[in-house]
């Protein structure tokens, strides 16, 4: 699996006892990109479509991809707000 480093080189891992589980940070992330009306809807696909990429890069499986984009879609259908901001 490929190592995903923080800008200062150290390797990004979750730990254990942690008082923010990962899934939950990542989510709110999500949420919290899909809600901004500043940034385009363009901008908003471009960032979901790369996230694939970088779950190919940590060895990720087709398959578990696969299963990523569907859970993806449901939660973009419900939570995006389409803007056509463009900057």
């Amino acid at each position: 699996m490929k190592q995903v480093k923080d800008f200062n080189g150290e390797v990004i891992k979750a730990e254990e006892g942690s008082p923010i589980q990962p899934f939950h940070a990542y989510i709110s992330l999500m949420l919290g990109m899909l809600k901004e009306p500043f940034v385009s809807s363009d901008a908003k696909y471009l960032m979901i479509q790369s996230s694939y990429g970088y779950l190919r890069d940590m060895c990720y499986s087709d398959d578990e991809i696969e299963i990523y984009i569907e859970k993806i879609r449901e939660v973009v259908k419900t939570n995006i707000e389409i803007n056509s901001f463009m900057g």
